[in-house]
């Protein structure tokens, strides 16, 4: 073996003082069929220049050091003990560890498992066999690939189990691959989830186990294996639930806003979601789709006229994507809020209708009235950046009063004041408003009937009154140049019954074929009078109220 000792079993004879080629003079050699090292401290490994008698192997790395129990350096100055209980000691042992690719796997996603081995201090590595469990109430096993660029490419599914959640795979050098000491990835196990599984930051739902006797092993090169210390799979999470958006207000729906011409104002909700699995908060993107075109990721200043739809949604780590939509609805429309008040004395509560007028349309209202001031809230009015002029009638009672919107808030608010005594509705009070009470003057009227001003239950003289003092007033206008035509003191009989108004020619008192002062005149002298309220009570009665609410 040329180690410079000799067998006693092959022996030559010679006459040289040279021994022959082969041949030594000494038969010391306890092996000739490999060198011999010396193995100084009595750990199975030798180091050093061949020897006669030794060990078969020159691998010790501390010589001197009786407690090692493997070969190289490992446990050098150490108790080299196997304290793990793996079969190795514990300075040569190799690990295996598992390592998802991504924690958070959605309802269409896979979980991919990268199995890695650490350095091997002593021995080079040629395959691996590996029993690999897993839970399969929540995993599915799909697949395994070899790691690109890894010491081993041939790999093998020896057999799989989704019932019991079981399988068995090996690695072995490929082409031209040679073993490793070196740390590497070895192979990716690709699982799906179950349908409707849930696993919130759950660990070993992966790991090494033993699977039909076998465990997890790596072999060596030229021989020889080991079982390497294993770790299981760390905490992921199959999520496949969306996380919940919360603070998104419903639909909503309401007039423009006064005082512009752009839309409403909306207070945009503080909206936010919250991912139950992963037990976290999830960030909330906004998409809103306005109703004049185009589409914004802000909450705009005010929401333009029409349907504008609002898209709220968060995707959480797993990849589910919950949406919140709702709707702003802007009418093509402003309110306005109109406070009114009939000059006059109006006892206890009543109603009466209005006629509110702008932007060149015309809407009536019911007015509850408790005294003589009510309001109408509300009323809808087209859409302007400004009301310098409204104009509000009672069509059955007042003259026209017009008057400049303020902003109050979000709307148009007005104060009017209504001056009594028009009842034919042609914005004057004149001859025939005298003619349209002397026809409905009576008891039991309605509080809001023709000609019956005060809201009682009576047509009388302190109705009369409001036309005798409004007496050829005419109401206001929001059109320039077109105010009511003029009041009419006289009117013909033959003229009331053309325009068919005949009932009303019991105003000419005098029965002269005319409705005009003198009968009015008459009237204030008592004529016809019977059993109706005298004038000295018509003073009594109305002094000092006329001019006031």
């Amino acid at each position: 073996d040329g180690d410079s000792f000799g067998s006693s079993s092959v022996t030559q004879q010679s006459c040289a003082s040279t021994p022959g080629t082969g041949y030594v003079t000494n038969n010391s050699d306890c092996n000739d069929a490999q060198l011999q090292y010396a193995d100084t401290d009595g750990d199975t490994f030798g180091s050093g220049a061949p020897v006669a008698c030794g060990v078969a192997n020159n691998t010790d790395g501390c010589p001197t050091d009786v407690n090692k129990q493997a070969p190289g350096v490992c446990g050098c100055g150490n108790a080299d003990t196997d304290g793990n209980n793996s079969g190795t000691a514990d300075c040569a042992d190799v690990t295996l560890a598992m390592t998802p690719l991504s924690t958070h796997i959605g309802p269409s996603g896979t979980l991919t498992v990268r199995v890695s081995m650490g350095a091997s201090a002593i021995y080079s590595i040629s395959g691996a066999s590996l029993s690999v469990a897993f839970d399969a109430t929540k995993l599915q096993f799909v697949s395994a690939t070899p790691v690109a660029g890894g010491p081993f490419s041939a790999g093998s599914v020896v057999s799989s189990d989704n019932v019991l959640g079981r399988l068995r795979y090996t690695l072995a050098l490929g082409g031209s691959q040679t073993a490793t000491q070196s740390a590497a990835n070895l192979v990716d196990l690709t699982f799906s989830p179950v349908l409707g599984a849930e696993a919130c930051g759950t660990a070993g739902l992966v790991s090494f186990g033993t699977v039909g006797g076998f465990g997890t092993s790596l072999s060596y090169s030229g021989g020889g294996s080991q079982s390497p210390v294993v770790s299981s799979l760390g905490a992921i999470y199959l999520d496949q639930t969306a996380p919940v958006i919360t603070n998104a207000f419903a639909d909503a729906a309401l007039a423009a806003d006064a005082g512009t011409i752009a839309g409403a104002a909306v207070t945009a909700p503080t909206v936010t979601a919250f991912d139950a699995c992963a037990d976290e908060a999830r960030s909330v993107s906004l998409s809103i789709a306005l109703a004049s075109g185009g589409t914004v990721t802000s909450w705009p200043a005010r929401f333009p006229i029409g349907i504008s739809t609002i898209t709220w949604s968060s995707t959480d780590q797993a990849g589910n994507t919950a949406t919140d939509i709702h709707t702003v609805t802007v009418a093509n429309y402003q309110l306005l809020d109109v406070s009114v008040g009939f000059v006059g004395v109006i006892q206890g509560t009543s109603t009466r209708q209005i006629r509110v007028t702008a932007g060149g349309q015309s809407s009536l209202h019911t007015v509850n009235l408790t005294g003589n001031t009510g309001s109408a809230l509300g009323v809808q009015v087209p859409v302007a950046a400004s009301y310098p002029c409204i104009a509000v009638k009672c069509p059955t009672h007042s003259l026209t009063d017009s008057a400049s919107a303020m902003i109050s808030g979000a709307r148009y608010a007005l104060w009017s004041s209504l001056r009594q005594g028009d009842s034919n509705n042609d914005d004057s009070i004149d001859i025939f408003d005298f003619a349209a009470f002397i026809s409905s003057r009576g008891l039991g009227k309605a509080n809001d009937a023709l000609s019956n001003y005060n809201a009682d239950t009576a047509i009388d003289n302190i109705d009369f009154t409001f036309v005798s003092l409004g007496f050829l007033a005419s109401g206001e206008s929001c059109t320039p140049n077109a105010d009511a035509p003029t009041p009419r003191d006289r009117i013909s009989v033959k003229g009331l019954r053309r325009a068919g108004y005949g009932h009303l020619a019991v105003a000419d008192l005098n029965r002269d074929g005319w409705v005009d002062t003198r009968d009015i005149q008459m009237y204030i002298q008592g004529a016809g009078m019977q059993g109706t309220i005298g004038i000295g009570q018509i003073e009594s009665r109305t002094s000092g109220t006329m001019n006031g609410w």
